[in-house]
C-alpha cells in the first residue's frame, strides 16, 4: 500500500546509473525456484566485465542508455509490454558490461518490478522482488536498511500472490478508488475507502507489516489535509509503532514516521513532546545515511528548528537551521538550502545578529530568484534590506528594497505588499540624502 497495480504504474524519473538510490533496482538472473514464471527465458549468457573491451564498453553503455530512455517512453505511451522488452535489453547489456551483481544494475529491476504489479502477473513480480533481495544481500549485507526493505517486499509479494483472485481484485478496486479520490482531493472519501482497503490488507499481510503501516501513513495524510489533527496524531502513532517494531530504529522509514508524529505534535503546540521525536529522527537518518547522500537528515534538522522557533527558543532553532544548511549545501540541494537559509536569517534577526543575517538572507534571496519563486524572493530581499539598515549600509538596503519591489511585481503581488516595501525604501532614501527619489517613492 500503495501498490498501484491493475493500472499503468506511475513513471519514475530516469535514475542516474552511478547514484546509489534508496530503492534497489537490478536484473533478475532467475536463480529463483518454486515460481511459475517465464523469467528464465530472459536469461542471457554472461560475459566477464574484464572481457569487454574499453571501446566496446562505451558503445554498449551508450546503447543501454538509449534503450532505457526508449523503455520509459514506451511505458509512458501505454505500451507496457514493449517497454518491458526494451528494459530487458538494458539488463542484458548491464550484465555483460558490469557483471551479475553490481550497483549499476540498480534502477532497472525496480522499474520492471513495478511494471509487473498486476493481479495476473504477480509470479513475475515475486521473482523480481526476490532477485532484488539477493542482490542487496550481496551488495550491502543482511542488516543494511535497504536489504531489510527488500526482505519485507518479498514477504509482501509472496503473501499477495497466494491470495485468491477475488481478494486481489477487490484490493485493486479499492486501491484505484483511493488513488482517484486522493488525486481529486476528496480526502473524506479517500479516507473511507482507505479504511475499507485496510481491512482487506489486514487479512493478506496482517497488522505487523511495513505495508500495513503505510496505510496508517496515508490515513494521517488525509487527516492532515482535513485539519483533523487529533486523528492525524493517532494514525501517525500507529505507523511509528509498527515501523519501530518490524523495521527497527535505524531504518529511514522509522525516521520518517518519527518526523510525521513530531510535525503534528508541533502543529498542536506540543513542542516539548515533539522534540524527542525529531531527535530520534535525526539519529535514525544519521545511522542510515552517514554520508549525507539523502535530504532526510537536513529536513529533520529544519523541522526541529521550526518547532523551536514556535516555542520561542531562537538560539536552539538557529543551531538546527545551521545544521540543515550544512547538510543541504553538502549535497547541493537547492530547495532545502534556500528554506534553511531563509529561516536561519530570520532567527539571526530575532537575535539582533544582523551582520550574520545579511549573509544568510542574501543566499536565500538569490536562490529564490534563481528558482523564480518571486514572492519568497521579494520577502527575503525585504528582510535583507532591514538588516542592512541595522548595520548602517543604507545604500545596499536601497538596492535590496528595490529588488523586493521588482520581485513582488513579477509575482503580481498585492499592492499592500509593494506599498510596505516602498515605504521602507523611501525612508532609507531619506537616510542617504536622496530626497527627490524618496519623495517619488512616497507619492507612488
Amino acid at each position: 500500500m500503495i501498490v498501484t497495480f491493475g493500472q499503468p504504474c506511475p513513471q519514475l524519473p530516469v535514475p542516474s546509473r552511478t547514484q546509489v538510490l534508496a530503492w534497489s533496482c537490478c536484473l533478475v538472473c532467475c536463480m529463483i525456484t518454486g515460481l511459475d514464471s517465464d523469467l528464465s527465458a530472459q536469461q542471457v549468457p554472461l560475459t566477464s566485465p574484464a572481457q569487454v573491451e574499453a571501446s566496446d564498453r562505451e558503445k554498449q553503455i551508450a546503447e543501454r542508455d538509449r534503450l532505457w530512455a526508449q523503455a520509459q517512453q514506451l511505458a509512458a505511451d501505454g505500451k507496457r509490454l514493449e517497454g518491458i522488452a526494451a528494459a530487458n535489453e538494458v539488463l542484458a547489456i548491464e550484465r555483460r558490461v558490469f557483471g551479475e551483481t553490481h550497483r549499476e544494475l540498480l534502477g532497472t529491476v525496480e522499474w520492471l518490478w513495478r511494471q509487473n504489479l498486476y493481479p495476473d502477473e504477480l509470479p513475475q513480480a515475486v521473482a523480481w522482488s526476490e532477485e532484488l533481495l539477493r542482490l542487496r544481500q550481496k551488495l550491502d549485507g543482511d542488516d543494511y536498511w535497504a536489504t531489510v526493505t527488500e526482505r519485507w517486499r518479498v514477504d509482501w509479494m509472496r503473501k499477495l500472490s497466494r491470495t485468491d483472485s477475488t481478494t486481489r481484485r477487490k484490493a485493486v478496486e479499492l486501491e484505484n478508488s483511493f488513488l482517484a479520490e486522493l488525486e481529486s482531493r476528496q480526502f473524506e472519501k479517500a479516507l473511507a475507502v482507505l479504511f475499507e482497503l485496510q481491512n482487506v490488507e489486514r487479512g493478506v499481510i496482517g497488522e505487523e507489516h511495513p505495508n500495513y503501516a503505510n496505510t496508517w501513513v496515508n490515513a494521517a495524510h488525509c487527516c492532515r489535509e482535513l485539519k483533523r489533527e487529533a486523528e492525524e496524531r493517532s494514525h501517525a502513532q500507529q505507523a511509528l509503532r509498527i515501523r519501530s517494531k518490524v523495521l527497527g530504529n535505524q531504518h529511514p522509514d522509522t525516521g520518517h514516521a518519527e518526523m510525521a508524529l513530531a510535525r503534528v505534535l508541533s502543529r498542536l503546540g506540543e513542542h516539548e513532546a515533539a522534540l524527542p521525536h525529531f531527535d530520534r529522527a535525526v539519529a535514525t537518518f544519521a545511522a542510515a545515511d552517514p554520508d549525507g547522500q539523502f535530504n532526510w537528515g537536513g529536513w529533520a534538522h529544519f523541522d526541529r528548528g521550526v518547532t523551536c522557533t514556535r516555542a520561542g527558543a531562537f538560539e536552539t532553532s538557529l543551531s538546527a537551521f545551521e545544521r540543515a544548511s550544512l547538510h543541504f549545501r553538502k549535497m547541493n540541494y537547492q530547495a532545502g538550502l534556500r528554506a534553511s537559509e531563509s529561516w536561519r536569517g530570520s532567527q539571526l534577526q530575532n537575535l539582533n545578529r544582523h551582520r550574520e543575517a545579511v549573509e544568510a538572507l542574501t543566499t536565500a534571496a538569490e536562490l529564490y530568484v534563481a528558482a523564480k519563486i518571486h514572492s519568497s524572493a521579494a520577502y527575503e530581499f525585504e528582510l535583507l534590506g532591514r538588516s542592512l539598515r541595522e548595520v548602517a549600509q543604507p545604500e545596499s538596503a536601497v538596492v535590496a528594497f528595490r529588488n523586493s519591489i521588482e520581485q513582488y511585481q513579477l509575482q503580481g503581488g498585492q499592492n499592500a505588499d509593494i506599498a510596505k516595501v516602498r515605504k521602507l525604501l523611501a525612508d532609507t532614501l531619506v537616510v542617504t540624502g536622496k530626497y527627490e527619489e524618496a519623495l517619488e517613492e512616497y507619492t507612488l
